[in-house]
């Protein structure tokens, strides 16, 4: 029994290497062709160049635009100073930590370095010498200049040592001087105090630890003239304006139910677009002066009301709209094609923007794309 199994077991492993033999141009080329039709219908249209679009197709529907821009902010100083090593040193002494109080004056961190304290020795030891050496010249040319005087020696000596002191005196050894003072300023400058009065935001070091050149070491900010900033949409664009009004809360509060923690009005909004919207600075007055250090480089948010509705309105989600020098427009779907067009919007709100005109309520508009969005180019709603 057991001999007739195996003879049946290699019978059939014989056959199927005789089949895959016989047909293996057959079979890899029908698994070929598999895979090819199978990624030519995912992503052929990629080969094609024809970028089909896919998103959802959306109409004007009636909706109570939310006319508060909420969004997070982040508070920063408007003084900040950044110390940072001035050579290679060592931590030496740190007597300060991150949210200690400092006023002006107050040592910040004390390094060491040996390449300087080298360079000190060797210029305190030249000055010494140079201090020697002219000494020596001008004792050399008072003595000259007194046996002149009683006829013990010539006026050509006389000049020749005058000559010589003088311009040791003001050639030399200024510059050998100047060397020393250098060496103990640079000592000095191991020796980091606060220039300003305000808090330790940041400690990036500990003690021992070696420290490069330009290395940060620590910062310190004013709490005076804080100021919020975050970015809004490009859409916003025209919207915002100095002294627009803001009201903060904590970063997850319920603007609706909530006490602002502080106020504030817009003071600057950039004039360009930049990758991540437009930029926009807002002072940032606490409630209660004493927490200005608890909000210092924290995330807050913003709430700015733009207009005032109540009314719903004609509107599409905001991910519809895109917007250029020319204005805002959006992108019909014709048959399957996406198509340009220009529309008037009005209230502009965190998830939808009121339509004015350009647009019918049978219009299907592409919304939530997942690629890059042109006219003419397919689009299939997902």
């Amino acid at each position: 029994m057991i001999e007739n199994y195996t003879n049946y077991e290699t019978k059939k492993k014989n056959f199927l290497k005789r089949f895959f033999s016989k047909y293996r141009y057959f079979i890899l080329g029908a698994l070929a062709f598999f895979l090819l039709y199978f990624f030519w219908t995912k992503f052929g249209y990629i080969l094609k160049g024809q970028g089909i679009i896919e998103g959802k197709a959306v109409t004007i529907t009636q909706r109570q635009v939310v006319n508060n821009l909420e969004i997070s902010a982040e508070i920063k100083p408007h003084i900040t100073k950044t110390y940072t090593a001035f050579a290679f040193s060592t931590v030496e002494n740190l007597p300060v930590k991150a949210g200690q109080y400092v006023k002006k004056g107050d040592l910040l961190i004390q390094l060491s370095s040996d390449d300087l304290n080298r360079a000190l020795k060797i210029a305190e030891s030249a000055y010494r010498s140079a201090k020697d050496r002219l000494n020596t010249a001008q004792t050399d040319y008072e003595s000259t200049k007194l046996l002149y005087l009683k006829n013990l020696e010539s006026q050509n000596k006389v000049l020749s040592s005058k000559q010589k002191y003088e311009k040791y005196l003001n050639e030399d050894f200024p510059k050998v001087k100047q060397a020393y003072e250098d060496a103990v300023n640079n000592i000095a400058e191991l020796s980091i105090s606060a220039t300003i009065t305000g808090f330790v935001t940041e400690v990036n070091k500990f003690k021992g630890d070696l420290v490069p050149k330009n290395d940060p070491l620590i910062t310190v900010s004013q709490l005076t003239g804080l100021y919020a900033r975050f970015y809004i949409s490009q859409f916003y664009l025209g919207k915002f304006k100095s002294g627009t009004k803001v009201n903060f809360y904590a970063n997850y509060a319920n603007t609706k139910t909530a006490t602002p923690i502080a106020t504030g009005t817009v003071t600057n909004v950039a004039a360009f677009i930049a990758d991540k919207g437009i930029l926009v600075e807002v002072s940032f007055k606490p409630a209660k002066k004493a927490d200005a250090r608890k909000y210092l480089n924290q995330k807050v948010k913003a709430a700015i009301e733009l207009e005032k509705t109540t009314a719903k309105v004609a509107a599409l989600p905001l991910s519809a709209f895109y917007v250029d020098p020319s204005g805002y427009y959006v992108y019909v779907i014709q048959q399957g094609t996406l198509k340009r067009q220009n529309v008037q919007i009005g209230l502009i709100g965190t998830y939808y923007a009121q339509i004015k005109s350009g647009l019918t309520i049978t219009d299907k508009i592409a919304a939530y794309p997942n690629l890059y969005i042109q006219e003419g180019k397919a689009f299939r709603e997902k």
